[in-house]
């Protein structure tokens, strides 16, 4: 290894897909789609995550997208003194990968985790990135990218964190970064719901007509993956009723989201009578 490569602090997310082997496979002998879905997976996807508009303008922020096989590494050079901002570009970016490769049928879990990392255009390697590779196999358990709880040293609490993060403004993403259910809602079902923090991807959806479009075909997707076995059909489920709770709040406005407009709340709530019925 270079002698120059050193550790440095990182906010580092592992993102995994899941069901690769079976998509490769399923492709196996069409050259044509084969190609079509690398297009998707590894150019496609990876600028979707890169489209952060800071409302700011231009940020400092240093983020770096690699692929290996069906695994997403995202990385960020972060401090302590700007844990927020980096926080809220990494869940930014990672939302709106999940909510593009949803569109397309491809379903993501990962980690979010801060450590050191040696980061260079060939190496990739240090405890972070073990961190969050074990958080995603063991914790993350569905189709989400969960924050490791030791992040939570830097702030005085969970939700100390999140507001933190959700307080961060984009020029593109409408609401809030991260999801954290510690409130009760007697008329919302949140039995999908656990303690842990995680990237609030459904907010991807929420923008433009393109966005809207994403979202029509990740139900389409979310329904032909209902089909599958009994413990890969608990994770689609467990997405149904994420995707149902966040119609709902937005629909009740109980989720503030800074400019949406009435469109977009109207597109929303249209499609909730069908995802029910998964």
């Amino acid at each position: 290894m270079n002698e120059s490569l050193h550790f440095k602090n990182h906010l580092v997310a592992y993102v995994d897909v899941l069901g690769f082997k079976n998509i490769i496979m399923g492709l196996k002998g069409n050259k044509i789609k084969q190609i079509e879905f690398l297009n998707e997976y590894l150019i496609d996807a990876t600028i979707k995550a890169k489209q952060i508009k800071s409302v700011k303008g231009k940020s400092n922020i240093k983020l770096d997208i690699k692929i290996i096989s069906d695994t997403f590494f995202f990385s960020i050079p972060c401090e302590s003194t700007d844990m927020v901002n980096s926080l809220a570009h990494m869940a930014v970016a990672v939302g709106f990968l999940q909510s593009y490769l949803c569109s397309k049928g491809i379903w993501t879990r990962g980690a979010i985790c801060f450590g050191e990392l040696i980061r260079d255009l060939d190496n990739l390697v240090g405890p972070a990135l073990i961190d969050s590779y074990l958080l995603e196999s063991t914790d993350a358990i569905y189709p989400r990218v969960i924050l490791d709880t030791r992040l939570l040293k830097f702030f005085n609490g969970s939700q100390d964190l999140v507001s933190k993060v959700n307080d961060i403004q984009f020029d593109n993403w409408q609401g809030q970064k991260l999801f954290y259910l510690n409130e009760h809602y007697p008329l919302i079902d949140t039995k999908f719901s656990d303690d842990l923090i995680f990237v609030d991807y459904f907010n991807g959806f929420l923008g433009e007509q393109e966005e809207h479009s994403l979202f029509l075909s990740s139900i389409d997707c979310l329904e032909k993956a209902f089909h599958e076995k009994p413990d890969i059909y608990k994770k689609h489920k467990w997405t149904q009723r994420y995707f149902m709770f966040k119609q709902d709040r937005i629909s009740a406005g109980v989720e503030d989201i800074h400019g949406i407009t009435q469109d977009s709340k109207t597109f929303i709530s249209t499609y909730k009578t069908r995802l029910a019925r998964l």
